[in-house]
């Protein structure tokens, strides 16, 4: 679009949500400048050997209402999978190239979405090298559609007992675990994703993490060896982890230092093909007997 040019000009160009955009600049219809401007993208982290995408669809809204005291992530995300055993990560860079950035000025991360059961919700920080302790917590979300509010403050990580500071943040997770979620259907739609200072009162308030207590999620299943195993303490204790065969012979046995809260843990085990019982207790505790078909 031509304009009158001054010797020293600021010109804003409203651009919405889109992901990407350059142009050129031009004085007297000769090229001077050029700008590029990327949003960081959508994306997803799967394992198509288990996992089949049915439909992944990222979408523009440009009717958004967008508010001075919130920062928008952009544009809408739909995806329906089906996963036997495995994890499905969807995934938001909050700035182009995975950049980090200080999101310490608000309190909670909002957004609306639909779904079957739960998701593992994420905030990842630059910080943290070790994935397995990140920050992250489960929301049980709803198959009618709902605005939730998640405050930044109960996001717990595997690898301390401190709260979050969103002070280098580069991307928010939603991931889907069969297991978990109780079933192998994904069907989930995210909208209207921001960080913002307050709750509105249009949405439900997340006020504390769905927790196990003494149940134990175990993942993939079946298994090819590798199994990850999510529990819950509600103390800072040693356990013992043991997998027996069905007739009660004991094929493993492990000691795992465990922390309050929640806690991960991941084992490769080499067993012939068939039926197993992994244990994982405590002297006090009994968190529970999961049963692992390995193929």
């Amino acid at each position: 679009n031509p304009i009158n040019a001054k010797a020293e000009q600021i010109v804003l160009i409203d651009i919405k949500d889109a992901y990407e955009y350059d142009g050129l600049i031009k004085v007297n219809g000769e090229v001077e400048d050029a700008f590029y401007h990327a949003d960081g993208n959508w994306g997803l982290d799967f394992d198509s050997k288990y996992t089949k995408i049915q439909n992944y669809f990222v979408s523009n809204n440009f009717d958004r209402i967008y508010n001075d005291d919130e920062l928008a992530i952009n544009r809408n995300v739909e995806i329906k999978a089906t996963s036997e055993y495995d994890y499905l990560t969807v995934y938001k860079s909050l700035l182009p190239g995975t950049l980090s950035a200080d999101y310490t000025e608000y309190n909670y991360v909002s957004f609306t979405a639909k779904g079957n059961g739960l998701i593992e919700l994420g905030l990842i920080k630059s910080s943290i090298e070790d994935w397995k302790k990140q920050y992250r917590l489960m929301v049980d979300l709803s198959k009618e559609e709902q605005t939730y509010y998640v405050p930044f403050d109960i996001f717990s990580s595997t690898g301390t007992q401190d709260k979050m500071v969103a002070d280098d943040l580069t991307t928010l997770t939603f991931t889907f675990l069969p297991v978990e979620a109780q079933t192998k259907e994904l069907d989930l739609t995210i909208s209207d994703v921001k960080f913002v200072k307050v709750a509105g009162s249009n949405g439900v308030i997340i006020e504390k993490e769905e927790t196990f207590e003494n149940e134990l999620m175990t993942y993939p299943n079946p298994s090819k060896g590798n199994v990850n195993v999510l529990l819950f303490s509600k103390t800072d204790t040693e356990a013992t982890v043991t997998l027996t065969d069905v007739t009660g012979k004991t094929i493993h046995k492990s000691k795992a230092q465990l922390t309050a809260g929640k806690n991960e843990l991941e084992f490769d085990f080499k067993v012939k093909t068939g039926v197993y019982l992994l244990k994982v207790s405590s002297g006090k505790t009994n968190y529970g007997t999961s049963k692992i078909i390995f193929k």
